[in-house]
């Protein structure tokens, strides 16, 4: 049994496009000041690397990632802050007895977390024991 599709075109224009975004897709690195301490971090990655070559000792496991390119918060505060919208849509969702409407706030939710991890910097990695709590104005 086979189900054949048919898709309405799509009005590809960008009166949607955020304004941070390429116009051939992703985001623009504009930041100068970035720009500098990314190439920076790079030039002492390959200085790492370098050394490593020419002493014959090249164990890639070894090489650190310089501290430079490192986010000033934790992995655990980076993902909460993904996630701030959730409850908005998970909760409209919950209080929805349309099955099409439930569904449309739950795509909603998982696509809020697309645009807000485009920030460049690495997150630290929470320390043993680490957590992190917050609280958002509806009480979740």
């Amino acid at each position: 049994m086979f189900c054949i599709i048919r898709l309405r075109p799509v009005n590809r224009s960008d009166d949607y496009r955020a304004l941070d975004v390429a116009r051939d897709g992703g985001f623009n690195l504009d930041d100068a000041v970035l720009l500098a301490k990314y190439r920076s971090a790079m030039k002492d990655l390959l200085k790492q690397v370098g050394r490593m070559l020419l002493s014959g000792k090249f164990e890639l496991y070894k090489v650190s990632f310089p501290i430079k390119a490192m986010y000033h918060k934790s992995i655990l505060y980076a993902v909460s802050k993904l996630a701030v919208h959730s409850p908005i849509f998970l909760n409209a969702a919950a209080l929805s007895n349309n099955p099409v409407e439930r569904m449309k706030f739950i795509i909603c939710q998982s696509l809020t977390y697309i645009y807000p991890t485009h920030f460049f910097d690495k997150p630290l990695n929470p320390i043993l024991g680490e957590t992190y709590q917050a609280r958002l104005e509806d009480g979740s």
